[in-house]
């Protein structure tokens, strides 16, 4: 997270740490057992607090900041969304680690909605917050659609790959829509310019179109060089400084083209697209004969 602090810093932004084992402030609103509710709970609260944000942008810890040129400023939406999620690359999953929201009543409304799904959820591998978000979108954004062969295969769901089966019915009962409630909430399709994406589909590789990379898990980042020089420490002291930048040290041999980026993500997505129709055949198989 030292990425992170520094980047905060560095941009005069203001930084908060979700502590959920020793937040006692929002206890009482937030009374989840499960650490990947409660966070988001918190999160709200957080803005409620903190009237003067008006945005805010939600980031789990395995997230790192790789290059820290990029404003957030950015990456909020132009338009009337008030909450922006995105499509993880590998497949149709709604990313649940990282969001932005308007710091206002709309988009603290659908978080506590998600993180109250806590106490809603189906008696079988859920996935916790990551399942939950895409019932969200069907319940929440979508109440009039038919959520029946999506809520079968929850229910019948026994491990990730089969959790991925309801990740898959409920992307394909959205459609193509990237745009919820009259555009308050805004779905960042895959390809498209986000803030955030899986660091290891390219190998660590980046780009200077990249922001922040995710899945910065040790067990990861041992499976490849690193993208910082090896044993490098920031300096935080120098993040408010002109030397704020001297911080990232890089591996240079991990940094290419946004080009060859582009591409190596564009073999993903169309690999991804066979792996979703192939979900969706067993999808059919819950629907009614």
């Amino acid at each position: 997270m030292d990425t992170v602090k520094c980047y905060a810093a560095y941009r005069n932004y203001k930084y908060f740490f979700l502590d959920t084992s020793s937040n006692h402030t929002d206890s009482q609103r937030c009374n989840h057992t499960q650490f990947f509710f409660k966070r988001h709970c918190i999160a709200a609260r957080i803005g409620e607090r903190n009237p003067d944000i008006d945005w805010l942008l939600f980031i789990d810890a395995d997230h790192g900041v790789i290059n820290p040129t990029h404003p957030l400023q950015d990456y909020i939406p132009k338009s009337g969304a008030e909450i922006v999620f995105h499509e993880r690359i590998m497949n149709q999953e709604i990313a649940a680690g990282t969001y932005f929201f308007r710091n206002a009543k709309y988009a603290r409304d659908m978080i506590d909605y998600w993180a109250d799904y806590e106490f809603h959820l189906p008696k079988s591998f859920h996935g916790t917050d990551n399942g939950a978000i895409h019932a969200v979108f069907l319940e929440y954004l979508l109440p009039t659609t038919d959520r029946s062969v999506c809520e079968r295969v929850w229910e019948n769901s026994s491990n990730w790959d089969t959790m991925m089966d309801f990740v898959t019915c409920t992307r394909w009962v959205m459609g193509e829509l990237s745009d919820f409630d009259s555009g308050r909430v805004h779905l960042i399709k895959k390809g498209q310019k986000s803030w955030s994406r899986d660091g290891w589909l390219t190998g660590w590789r980046w780009s200077p179109g990249d922001f922040f990379i995710h899945a910065l898990q040790v067990r990861e980042k041992e499976e490849y060089p690193p993208v910082f020089l090896k044993n490098h420490v920031f300096n935080l002291s120098t993040c408010t400084t002109p030397n704020a930048l001297h911080n990232w040290a890089y591996n240079k041999t991990k940094m290419v083209t946004d080009e060859d980026i582009k591409k190596t993500i564009g073999t993903w997505i169309h690999d991804q697209h066979k792996r979703f129709m192939d979900n969706l055949q067993t999808v059919f198989e819950f629907r009614d004969p």
